[in-house]
Parts: structure tokens; sequence; C-alpha cells
């Protein structure tokens, strides 16, 4: 099942076909984000966008649509596109996990 969004700059409107991310294509994003540096996990909230948009737009006018080109795009471009991303973590994900997602307050 494909949605579409209508995304616009420049006075001109372009149209990008997707699908939801199932359970288990959104946990591969999450994946993806987690990052082993200096003998710690974190988690990149950019890696993440980037491997959740990728896999979520079936047809684009920005053709590839990969992460090089989406790193070329306008900003407005791309905030209008992460609109259809869900968030990391679900609203009613215990703090433990929101934390190791990096949403949690580290304090």
């Amino acid at each position: 099942d494909t949605k579409s969004i209508d995304v616009y700059h420049n006075k001109k409107k372009w149209v990008f076909t997707y699908k939801e991310l199932s359970w288990a294509e959104k946990y591969k994003c999450v994946d993806i984000a987690q990052v082993w540096d200096a003998g710690e996990f974190s988690f990149s909230l950019s890696k993440y966008y980037v491997a959740a948009i990728t896999t979520m737009i079936q047809d684009s006018p920005i053709r590839p649509f990969t992460e090089t080109t989406i790193a070329k795009l306008d900003t407005s471009v791309v905030s209008q596109l992460l609109a259809i991303v869900p968030p990391p973590a679900d609203p009613d994900a215990s703090d433990a996990a929101k934390k190791a997602l990096g949403q949690g307050e580290t304090g």
C-alpha cells in the first residue's frame, strides 16, 4: 500500500511515492543508526532518518534517491520528506529504551 507526498521547492511541486515502514524495517533503520565509538554506543538521528527515508521512498523525481543525493538536497525539501518518517522510539516505549535510542535525558 503506497501513499504520496507533495514536496514544494522554488515554486515547483515534486511528488514522492512512499510506503510506511513495517515494524521490522523500522528497527533495521534503528540498528543502522547505532554507532559504536570509543567503547560505547551512541545513536545517530541523521543515520536513522536517512535509512528510513531511503527505505520508504518508492518513486522519486530525484534519481538516484540515495544518501548522497539526500545530502545535496535543500533543507526545506528534506524537512518536508522527514514529515513521513516515524520517530525512532515509540511514544509508549520505556524510559530505558528511549535512553538507549538517544531520546531520553542523559543527565
